[in-house]
């Protein structure tokens, strides 16, 4: 039953998101620049809860290098550039901020 509840969260906040991960791509794409990608990303980290948990995290999953279903950021934590991975179950504390990187399965960062 929560494996279906998590399931249709993170559907609906990838509706939500979806004209974000588009301006991002864009951004990405046709002008060959990060900074559209930025904005969805820091608009993003300012939305507290678990929705600003679930939009987060559908947002990364579309913009990504690679990102998983199962990751958690954090309030106020954004990545910097869209080449980043993330493997499975990783956990983002509050107000971080990551750039580039590959970061394993089963990893925590800690707030700040």
């Amino acid at each position: 039953m929560k494996r279906i509840v998590k399931s249709v969260l993170n559907a609906s906040g990838l509706i939500l998101v979806l004209p974000l991960i588009a301006w991002g791509r864009l951004g990405m794409g046709v002008f060959k620049t990060e900074s559209l990608y930025m904005d969805g990303a820091t608009l993003l980290s300012l939305v507290p809860g678990y929705l600003g948990v679930t939009l987060r995290r559908c947002f990364y999953w579309g913009t990504l290098a690679e990102s998983h279903w199962d990751l958690f950021m954090g309030f106020g934590s954004f990545v910097t550039h869209a080449g980043t991975r993330f493997g499975h179950n990783v956990l983002v504390g509050a107000y971080t901020l990551i750039g580039t990187c590959r970061v394993g399965d089963h990893v925590r960062i800690g707030s700040r």
